[in-house]
């Protein structure tokens, strides 16, 4: 196993495949990087779709319980161009990980960087050939890709196990507007970093944004509720590890806070609830949620890139599928939320203990 040590931040390399080894057949490389945990209901989905028009996939599995890490390696074994990592942090340090991946690529400048989510889906407006659409991209500035969330309904047919074919509904607006960055490779010779969520690169030495336009060619399907059983998981887990990060920004993934808070009670996550936590998945309404305290001295729009009066708005759905081509080959083993907080308590009470131990 590899080690890797930055500046910034230290994660593991377990299984590389030659970077000589370019997957399609263009004149450009272009890579996505990753920072996934406990993500084993779509990772495969997430895999199999993006691997048709990229090069290199290169994902890097945080503290993963579930079988994330099996489906990677039996993807990777069918000789798709995954490269894995492992990062042992418990506390959310996404920005940081994929930054330190990000001055690693330098060396192999490729074409592109695509930092995505593995609940992020990529695609094409006007219905054209992916990879084309992704060279034809400025190189002289990040462009930035909306996010379109899409949302659970009632009526999906729960047995369907490919998210992309069991989610077929949207929001028909997204107030506020949200962005996710992709990098081209003349920001790699410079001193610039991911915020938390990939909604920007910034200068390393001002925090400002790099010079960045719109993107009206691509999208990306975002499916941050899935499941009640998964969206249970990821904010007990994910929330408890965004509240370890002694550096976090409060306000920053408000979203799991507020559905955390939500979820605290015990309360039954029915369809209709389920939906619901779709629909209001990181606007405003969810924002207003927060205590004070939790908000910070940032508004919304700093996070989402909008002015505050830009975020108002109702908020319907839409049947708009995204294309799918593939059939899964393998069991997602999801664990129980309950165990995944007990976990996170278990490991935090004993961070505790030795804290403690050190300040006698």
């Amino acid at each position: 196993m590899k080690k890797y040590t930055k500046k910034r931040h230290q994660y593991s390399v377990y299984s590389i495949p030659s970077p000589a080894k370019i997957w399609q057949t263009g004149d450009m490389n272009i890579v996505s990087i990753s920072w996934v945990r406990n993500e084993a209901d779509v990772i495969e989905a997430f895999v199999r779709h993006h691997c048709t028009f990229l090069d290199r996939m290169i994902i890097i599995d945080n503290r993963s319980t579930d079988n994330t890490g099996e489906i990677l390696t039996s993807l990777r074994n069918e000789g798709l161009p995954i490269e894995l990592r492992s990062d042992n942090s418990f506390a959310h340090l996404q920005g940081e990980a994929l930054t330190s991946v990000l001055e690693e690529l330098r060396e192999d400048a490729p074409d592109f960087v695509l930092p995505l989510d593995a609940d992020e889906f990529l695609g094409e407006n006007a219905g054209g050939k992916m990879r084309t659409t992704l060279e034809r991209l400025p190189s002289d500035v990040v462009s930035m890709v909306p996010w379109r969330t899409y949302v659970p309904v009632p009526e999906d047919d729960a047995s369907e196990l490919n998210v992309l074919r069991r989610i077929r509904h949207r929001r028909c607006t997204e107030k506020p507007q949200w962005w996710k960055v992709i990098i081209p490779s003349s920001f790699l010779k410079q001193e610039m970093k991911i915020r938390m969520g990939s909604h920007a690169l910034v200068d390393e030495s001002n925090d400002q944004h790099a010079k960045h336009c719109e993107c009206k060619t691509l999208f990306l399907g975002h499916f941050p509720v899935r499941s009640a059983g998964q969206i249970a998981g990821k904010v007990f887990g994910g929330w408890l590890s965004q509240m370890a990060n002694p550096e976090r920004t409060r306000g920053a993934i408000f979203q799991w806070k507020a559905i955390f808070d939500k979820l605290k009670s015990g309360k039954e996550i029915d369809p209709q609830t389920l939906m619901r936590l779709a629909m209001d998945y990181g606007t405003e309404k969810q924002w207003e949620t927060l205590p004070a305290e939790e908000k910070g001295a940032n508004a919304l729009g700093h996070f989402a890139g909008l002015e505050p009066e830009n975020m108002k708005g109702a908020h319907t759905v839409t049947l708009d599928p995204i294309p799918v081509d593939f059939q899964l080959r393998y069991d997602a083993k999801r664990l129980p939320p309950l165990q995944i907080l007990a976990e996170s308590a278990e490991y935090l009470a004993q961070e505790l203990a030795c804290c403690s131990k050190k300040r006698q």
